[in-house]
């Protein structure tokens, strides 16, 4: 993983790394120990809205699905403290298919105050620790 957007080599199928990613959706505190509560409230045609809550306070996200890209876009909308959104997407190593995957985030937030500014890197830390455990989750699946 670097430093700026997280990316990981996994070893699982991409396929079985899509499955638990899509977990995040519903259950991002099990992924995050930033996140202490999450609540889906829309879901219509591969878009769900969520409010997630952590120690700085609540964020409301717009997620888009795209299957067949095996992408998620994180849209921050709303009350959210920041404006932007994260993308997440897996890929089949070309090298060693079937057996590894590559997951990568791409976060593209901006802040206009100092409360933003702290909700981004506290965004930042938290899709960090989601690509961390997404990875030991698909990894620890038997196959």
């Amino acid at each position: 993983m670097n430093d700026g957007n997280p990316i990981e080599t996994v070893e699982a199928p991409a396929e079985i790394l899509w499955r638990c990613l899509l977990e995040v959706i519903e259950a991002p505190e099990r992924f995050s120990k930033e996140v202490t509560g999450a609540e889906v409230f829309a879901r219509v045609d591969g878009t769900y809205g969520r409010t997630v809550t952590t120690e700085l306070g609540v964020r409301t996200e717009r997620i888009d699905i795209d299957n067949a890209r095996r992408e998620l876009v994180f849209e921050m909308i709303e009350d959210s403290p920041c404006a932007g959104r994260i993308v997440v997407r897996v890929f089949e190593n070309p090298g060693v298919p079937g057996m590894l995957s590559i997951l990568e985030c791409t976060i593209d937030l901006a802040a206009a105050t100092k409360r933003a500014a702290a909700a981004i890197s506290a965004i930042t830390d938290e899709m960090r620790d989601t690509i961390a455990a997404v990875k030991v989750a698909a990894e620890s699946v038997p196959r």
